[in-house]
């Protein structure tokens, strides 16, 4: 095996471990993105919580003022 072959196999290899690299890359971005959606939906059911918490609060409230009337 001359140095013009041994290059050509080191290319290869370098070549190959780029693809894998690749592949790798974009794997972790369909994760990334996945936890993203992920992470948007716990925010949106969190306002909801946070909506339907500060709801029962003036119900709450309004109980204890007509209890107060009574």
């Amino acid at each position: 095996m001359d140095a013009s072959d041994l290059a050509r196999s080191e290319v290869m290899s370098l070549r190959t471990t780029i693809l894998g690299q690749q592949a790798v890359i974009t794997e972790l971005q369909a994760a990334d993105r996945r936890r993203q959606a992920a992470i948007t939906e716990l925010l949106a059911a969190d306002r909801r919580r946070q909506a339907q918490f500060i709801e029962a609060l003036k119900l709450l409230k309004g109980l204890q003022t007509q209890m107060t009337e009574f």
